[in-house]
């Protein structure tokens, strides 16, 4: 079963709340699929409420590093170099990115 955060390591990334690669890491993992269940259930309840009511979320074994995708800009650094990572949150101001709790 999928191990319980505790508040003691809620969000555990530095970058959480600046970067806009992740939303939910300050919440405990029940959390999470509670507000994924709900976001399901919005989705479809105009097409079939019935089966928005029917779709179940189903916890995943593995809560961090889940990420096998992901999509990073990068641009040139000034001195030289690159920096690579996420936009940050509603913006196209690069966060540079040197750990991430979701991407593998």
């Amino acid at each position: 079963t999928p191990r319980e955060r505790s508040e003691h390591d809620l969000p555990r990334c530095r970058h959480f709340g600046i970067c806009g690669g992740c939303e939910m890491l300050d919440l405990p993992y029940a959390a999470q699929l509670a507000r994924k269940q709900e976001a399901l259930r919005a989705l479809f309840a105009p097409l079939d409420e019935r089966l928005a009511s029917a779709l179940a979320v189903s916890p995943s074994p593995q809560i961090e590093r889940y990420r096998n995708k992901a999509i990073y800009p990068v641009r040139p650094r000034a001195g030289g170099g690159v920096e690579a990572g996420f936009f940050r949150r509603g913006t196209h101001e690069l966060v540079d990115v040197r750990e991430c709790q979701v991407q593998e």
